[in-house]
């Protein structure tokens, strides 16, 4: 029987196990051999790049920086922004109020802001973020602002009108850390067509009929209680002793996404001159001056709960151009703005109600108590014991963080 030299089988090659897809004994030509091993390397090598790029870390020094490590090690949270900026921060002139490091005015710049101003009222973290921005933009498309958004005068800082808002202004509450603030003190400065990221914050209402948190409950609340903290705290929601919340301080470049961002964070965070740099940045002169309340809860799905009863979706709902009525007084920051924000509601029995916090963008929607490391975690959760006519009211006005008076519900005579 006559054999052909030029065709081989898998099995007669040395090195056929790097075609895993090709059965043994299949007659294949040497030159679609090779192309196979070409692709199943270059695959390989792709796995290879960005397994690397996933374990490249650092381990932040610097403990303001790291104060922000809930955040900018949050995955899911930073491709809500980094999405969004990229579709449309490109050749817009971008306010992002709170920048924290710098990572959105990052993003924004990233994705060819024509300008960003990033306003910080923390002149240390105002002074980190310059420098992360400085290590990779020219200084003619930023500015860093150390003033406070809602009560300084930015009349002389900002000359352009803003095409586009982002502010993570946003904490467990939702409305606790002064979005309506942000979008009641951009109108001056805002173009007529402004987008805001995020643009919407809503509330699901999720009612159990039942007390899933009393003690004649012994089942549903053994499922419950043991994701309550009725003694939880601002230290302990954003720790410095990040490992006691679950949160190492290492960074990696696959938790914030862009490469770019990271190296500036980690030469930031490693340079000797930790010196605050006030040069560049403007500064603030000023010297910063029978209800039923809200415990908090983990409500996400790995709690295992039973469902809810019932769901209101978008009990509350409002965005840059509906926002609820805002009550303006002299009183001082930052009850100087109030939102007012309360809706009636009839409840028929024994009940548990937890407010579910969400941001959207467009299309996309994220729930807060997905959070993987921050508080937003926590859900706000009332408990009723007898049924009637109640009014639910958001009374936080002192944006304080996880406060047992964030949500009340009052009864209704």
């Amino acid at each position: 029987m006559h054999v052909d030299r030029n065709i081989t089988t898998v099995a007669e090659r040395p090195n056929a196990r790097d075609c895993k897809s090709l059965k043994s004994g299949v007659r294949i030509p040497p030159g679609v051999q090779d192309t196979v091993k070409y692709y199943v390397n270059l695959r390989m090598l792709n796995i290879l790049l960005k397994y690397q790029l996933m374990i490249k870390s650092h381990k932040i020094q610097n403990p303001q920086i790291a104060y922000y490590l809930v955040m900018i090690k949050d995955k899911w949270r930073n491709n809500f922004f980094l999405n969004a900026l990229t579709k449309h921060a490109s050749g817009k002139v971008v306010l992002d109020v709170g920048t924290g490091t710098g990572i959105l005015a990052f993003y924004a710049l990233k994705a060819g802001a024509k300008f960003v101003y990033a306003v910080e009222k923390d002149l240390t973290m105002a002074s980190i973020a310059d420098k992360v921005l400085s290590k990779k933009f020219d200084r003619s498309r930023f500015q860093v602002i150390s003033k406070n958004f809602w009560t300084d005068d930015f009349d002389n800082l900002i000359h352009h009108q803003i095409d586009l808002l982002v502010a993570e202004i946003i904490g467990p509450g939702l409305f606790d850390q002064g979005q309506f603030h942000a979008w009641t003190s951009i109108r001056p400065f805002a173009s007529p067509d402004l987008i805001s990221i995020p643009g919407r914050l809503s509330v699901d209402l999720h009612i159990w009929d039942e007390d899933v948190l009393g003690i004649n409950n012994m089942q549903v609340r053994g499922k419950l209680q043991n994701n309550v903290d009725h003694n939880i705290s601002r230290d302990k929601a954003f720790p410095f002793n990040l490992s006691s919340n679950g949160v190492d301080s290492n960074i990696f470049v696959d938790e914030v996404i862009d490469e770019d961002f990271f190296q500036a964070l980690v030469q930031v965070d490693t340079s000797d001159n930790n010196a605050l740099a006030l040069s560049n940045i403007i500064v603030n002169d000023r010297i910063a001056a029978t209800t039923i309340n809200s415990k908090w809860v983990k409500t996400n799905s790995s709690c295992n709960y039973p469902a809810p009863n019932r769901i209101i979706e978008n009990f509350f709902d409002y965005s840059y151009n509906n926002l609820p009525k805002i009550k303006f007084s002299d009183s001082a920051y930052p009850t100087h703005i109030k939102p007012i924000i309360k809706k009636l509601i009839d409840i028929d029995r024994p009940s548990t109600i937890a407010l579910i916090n969400k941001l959207s963008f467009e299309d996309h929607t994220i729930y807060l108590h997905d959070a993987l490391y921050s508080a937003w975690m926590y859900s706000p959760v009332l408990q009723v014991s007898t049924a009637g006519k109640y009014q639910l009211e958001y009374t936080n006005y002192g944006l304080d963080h996880l406060t047992p008076t964030e949500w009340t519900l009052s009864p209704i005579e």
